[in-house]
């Protein structure tokens, strides 16, 4: 059972991993055209464009990971009971043990994700 618990911890550490550097790399192509106007964005060309969308999508992929993967994981690796407590509860917790910063400020960049997906579909 414990190993159980350690793989599904490493495997969402991988999978995080994974993100965060596709996210540097678009970053990396795209942060040239910030601070961005909405003008300047409509003239951009569609290789701009797709830095855009793939910094946009892991950022998405990224916030499921977390909260779908990781932070049950380390709950589950430090002895926490997670099953049936409400994410926010989760997030209370992971921030009670130092591990993210801010609970408020988890659920605001998953709002921001909302929104962002929002005008981006």
């Amino acid at each position: 059972m414990e190993f159980e618990k350690k793989d599904k911890l490493n495997e969402a550490l991988e999978l995080c991993t994974i993100h965060s550097q596709r996210m540097s790399f678009a970053w990396e192509k795209i942060k040239v055209h910030f601070p961005l106007s909405r003008e300047h964005y409509l003239q951009l060309q569609p290789e701009d464009l797709s830095f855009f969308d793939q910094l946009i999508f892991r950022f998405s992929k990224m916030q499921d990971s977390m909260g779908g993967k990781l932070f049950p994981a380390i709950l589950e690796n430090l002895g926490e009971e997670i099953k049936g407590v409400p994410f926010i509860d989760q997030l209370n917790k992971l921030e009670e043990l130092d591990i993210i910063a801010s609970a408020a400020e988890w659920i605001m960049l998953q709002e921001t994700r909302n929104i962002v997906i929002r005008i981006k579909s």
